[in-house]
């Protein structure tokens, strides 16, 4: 789960034609990244090594605060 910053943060960056809450979710799991828009537009600690934003395996339940 997320705090929902990733998606209010998608939804201001991009033009996608779904661009409600569920819509966005479908397409962080079908882009496998939870948080496409980091560090360039969302606060975060930028990694050398790795992205730990990959979703490598699809989750079970996902789900977003707001």
């Amino acid at each position: 789960g997320t705090s929902g910053q990733n998606l209010h943060n998608i939804s201001l960056y991009s033009n996608l034609d779904d661009s409600t809450g569920l819509g966005l979710l479908n397409t962080t799991l079908e882009l496998r990244h939870l948080c496409p828009t980091a560090p360039d537009t969302l606060r975060t600690f930028p990694f050398r090594e790795d992205d730990p934003f990959v979703i490598e395996h699809a989750p079970d339940v996902y789900f977003a605060g707001c």
